[in-house]
């Protein structure tokens, strides 16, 4: 899975969608993920909010320009290196935190290379600061200040899980934890959507069902409900149903 030599993260970053650190109208974030892919040096930020979904919608993407220059599209073996060679980011207030796979740290240095030329070196952090592998390779960069750690105090910790709020295609009622990438659904946001109109409830209820089964890139669940005992309500009471 390494770059390839020829590859030149000098470029220009070419961003297809919103700007990582955009607001919108209400001042909220314009997008809280995005997936970068050094070797094509692109940064996907559209919807819907899920890395696996960005990955497809990029290989679209791809394939739509290859037709266009007469070119045939990738292949299934050329899809897969598109993936494997790509970096989870998320966007957290006014920095970026870019969640680096341990194994293939030259991934997450190339990405971070790449950003720089949309946004200050000083609003990057890397994720996954408890892993020693992680650890010792930023610090062989000499750049420690740059790992993004938990925060100690109560008031830090209460921002950090109010800001994670996150919506995919609907209503922000999901807990993202950026460390997995798990959603969270809590029984509180889970009740408020029965006060919902039907086409709204219906949408959001086809979504948790869509992805309720789906698991990440780290084999963890795409959404999870917060504090449920699994054998009396969870994933599989929503998984492959249609609404």
């Amino acid at each position: 899975m390494g770059l390839e030599a020829s590859c030149s993260f000098a470029m220009q970053l070419q961003l297809i969608g919103p700007a990582p650190l955009a607001r919108d109208e209400q001042n909220g974030p314009s997008c809280r993920i995005g997936t970068l892919f050094p070797q094509q040096a692109a940064l996907y930020t559209k919807p819907p909010g899920v890395h696996a979904w960005q990955r497809l919608n990029f290989i679209d993407h791809l394939n739509t320009q290859r037709v266009e220059k007469g070119l045939l599209p990738l292949s299934p073996e050329e899809e897969q290196t598109v993936t494997l060679n790509s970096v989870d980011l998320v966007f957290d207030s006014e920095q970026i935190l870019i969640r680096p796979d341990p194994e293939h740290m030259e991934l997450a240095f190339a990405a971070d290379e790449l950003l720089q030329t949309l946004v200050s070196k000083r609003k990057i952090k890397f994720l996954s600061a408890s892993d020693p592998r992680v650890r010792e390779a930023i610090k062989r960069r000499g750049e420690c200040w740059r790992l993004s750690a938990l925060p100690k105090s109560r008031d830090a910790k209460k921002r950090l899980v109010l800001g994670s709020k996150v919506g995919i295609r609907g209503l922000p009622i999901y807990y993202y934890n950026r460390l997995t990438g798990t959603r969270w659904l809590t029984c509180q946001e889970f009740e408020g959507l029965g006060a919902l109109d039907t086409p709204q409830l219906v949408l959001h209820l086809q979504e948790i069902a869509d992805h309720s089964l789906h698991r990440n890139r780290l084999d963890r669940p795409e959404i999870d409900f917060f504090g449920a005992d699994v054998r009396r309500f969870g994933p599989r009471d929503f998984g492959g149903v249609i609404y």
